[in-house]
């Protein structure tokens, strides 16, 4: 059966992933990742199979999702370390969201009712499915010059009905907790979280002031801050102040106006830096308040490291939307809504096999410009402002390059035999 070959520098990428899985599993990785990302049809292992390559029997692709051994958070680490290596990062920047999967199978291993506070007005508030807790890499390259989200971890979170018999409830907050304290205890990097107002909560800023980690993100705009404790001038009876003045009248402070590059276009904005006491988490934080253009209400920003530049927290705050147009693409066109999976190993995993061939295609498409310059899009007349690159285009740059690499694979210089000619129009029918 003939088979739709991958680049040789992306399986050389790609293999570097190997230490997680056996000898006998490896081929299958490969498999998967190749249908996640070339497939024209649904994102299924059956899809995966389709294309070709499965030299034992086919239920050892399946198999490899269900029951061969092998752990997505070792998956997580080892993608980590091969992003960290290749473009020589010495300063961790990760964002953490969660997203939905409507999912419709009532024997489908943790589908639960989840609350859609993204849900568009006409849409129903409530649905039944996936909840994934991801975690990702932020970089910005001068190349293509925009911040890049590396996805790296997705972790499932149960409902506390749902919670299997045995098993402790977990909040998305515990989830993301745990999440950050493996990859930091393993890449011995200072890190910088990024992340929305879900997050913000008291658990996670203690942890990050505890371990001198970086946490920013949004909290609300009637969120408790208090003015750091006068010092007191004299003794006098009772306990010391813990806290200042409440601070009221947000839009009565001092602003400062800048323009900063931000959402690729450059913004006008005003900002008023303070430091104060948010009270939820018992800590002093620097705070920010922003009025946004066309805004006529404030937007609050917390971070726990009070040296921060407020620019550098502003441009972090916006980089953090690109974790969005990854969910988007992963929803899309990177099958994670394709999957049909329903026992307890095999949901679990697959996930973070859509965020690894996401994260191995924009790695092995920095480093293939960085070599020479590729066609990385193609230049037409609606596009008059395109000026850096997308995931479609990268997807793109890889299907014409695993097309041409197995088109030329299969001629032979002896001419077009018929069995040739048949292979190349069974390669272009996978291609289609």
């Amino acid at each position: 059966m003939n088979s739709l070959q991958l680049p040789d520098s992306f399986v050389n990428l790609a293999k570097e992933l190997f230490v997680v899985f056996s000898c006998y599993s490896q081929p299958y990785f490969l498999i998967i990742i190749r249908g996640v990302l070339l497939s024209p049809q649904r994102k299924t292992i059956t899809s995966c199979i389709r294309l070709g390559g499965v030299k034992n029997h086919f239920s050892s692709v399946h198999r490899f999702l269900s029951q061969y051994r092998w752990e997505p958070k070792l998956l997580a680490l080892s993608l980590a370390n091969l992003i960290i290596q290749k473009l020589g990062i010495d300063q961790l920047i990760l964002v953490i969201d969660d997203t939905l999967v409507a999912k419709w199978g009532k024997k489908i291993f943790g589908r639960c009712l989840h609350f859609d506070h993204s849900a568009k007005e006409n849409d129903p508030k409530y649905l039944f499915g996936h909840n994934w807790v991801v975690i990702g890499l932020l970089y910005y390259t001068k190349i293509f010059s925009k911040w890049l989200c590396f996805p790296l971890w997705a972790s499932l979170y149960i409902t506390k009905d749902k919670c299997p018999e045995g098993r402790s409830f977990q909040t998305k907050i515990e989830i993301a907790l745990h999440m950050l304290q493996t990859l930091k205890s393993a890449l011995h990097l200072s890190l910088t979280v990024v992340t929305d107002a879900m997050y913000i909560k008291a658990l996670l800023i203690k942890w990050a002031i505890a371990n001198q980690v970086t946490l920013i993100g949004r909290i609300r705009k009637d969120a408790v801050l208090y003015e750091p404790a006068p010092k007191r001038r004299r003794k006098g009876r009772g306990r010391p102040r813990k806290y200042g003045n409440r601070i009221k009248d947000l839009l009565r402070l001092p602003f400062k106006k800048v323009t900063l590059r931000l959402y690729d276009k450059d913004v006008e904005l005003r900002y008023h830096s303070m430091r104060a006491y948010f009270k939820s988490a018992r800590a002093l934080v620097q705070v920010l308040v922003v009025i946004y253009p066309d805004r006529t209400e404030p937007a609050l920003f917390l971070c726990t490291d009070l040296h921060q530049t407020p620019e550098d927290i502003l441009k972090l705050i916006a980089a953090r939307f690109k974790i969005e147009v990854t969910f988007q693409y992963l929803k899309e066109q990177g099958g994670l809504t394709h999957w049909q999976c329903r026992k307890e190993k095999a949901v679990t995993r697959s996930a973070t096999l859509n965020t690894c061939a996401l994260s191995l295609l924009i790695l092995w498409s920095l480093l293939e410009s960085s070599v020479v310059q590729p066609e990385l899009w193609d230049y037409w007349p609606w596009y008059r402002q395109k000026d850096s690159i997308s995931i479609p285009d990268m997807l793109r740059q890889i299907k014409t390059k695993s097309i041409e690499r197995t088109i030329f694979t299969t001629l032979t210089p002896d001419g077009y035999k018929v069995k040739k000619i048949q292979a190349l129009v069974d390669t272009l029918k996978l291609a289609a």
